[in-house]
């Protein structure tokens, strides 16, 4: 996902304690979101098994498994 883009989606997410991202793919938005500190919980979710493992590939990757969920 190009830079640019995935800071303008997070700049425009409110601090707060949940999100959940819908068609999540590789779940940039969520480990981001974590990262900076705008949420302390996601939930990232996919209708496809491919891109939803490849979500929690990343959020392996990041250690981010006890605070972000997939579905």
């Amino acid at each position: 996902m190009q830079r640019n883009r995935l800071d303008a989606i997070i700049s425009l997410v409110p601090r707060c304690d949940v999100v959940v991202e819908i068609g999540t793919d590789h779940a940039y938005v969520p480990i981001r979101l974590i990262q900076d500190g705008v949420v302390n919980r996601c939930i990232a979710s996919d209708l496809r098994d491919g891109p939803l493992r490849i979500a929690k590939v990343n959020i392996n990757k990041n250690n981010l498994g006890h605070v972000i969920e997939t579905r």
